[in-house]
């Protein structure tokens, strides 16, 4: 939970996205398993889903993590409002540069700003 601009945030959810990270310097992102993220603020619920996937480039330097998704990648999100009417459009994964940490086999997480964090466990 944290707080953002005086709201109160919950994020839970998205288990089953599997990233891979190849020796040749690629990450691979799939989203064939991937369950919903729900997020609630103020009473409000919303959801994001997440759908096909991605492999492009990855870097890593002073903590940060660059990935660039290689043309053709297929991976979306889809934002739904309270009453699971979609919000938007679907936005196509661009690609990211964020702070990361990581335990060789045993975790890796990626920090999503406002607060927010993803956590993977080998599996």
């Amino acid at each position: 939970m944290v707080v953002q601009n005086g709201a109160t945030v919950a994020a839970s959810g998205a288990a089953g996205q599997v990233i891979t990270f190849s020796n040749a310097g690629t990450m691979t992102v799939d989203n064939t398993r991937t369950q919903p993220l729900m997020v609630m603020s103020n009473g409000q619920r919303a959801t994001e889903q997440f759908s096909g996937t991605s492999t492009g480039t990855v870097t890593t330097s002073g903590g940060r993590l660059t990935y660039k998704p290689s043309p053709g990648s297929t991976e979306s999100f889809s934002l739904f409002g309270p009453g699971g009417s979609p919000v938007g459009t679907p936005s196509i994964d661009t690609g990211l540069n964020t702070s990361y940490m990581c335990t060789r086999g045993t975790s890796f997480g990626l920090n999503e700003g406002g607060g927010i964090g993803l956590i993977y466990a080998p599996g």
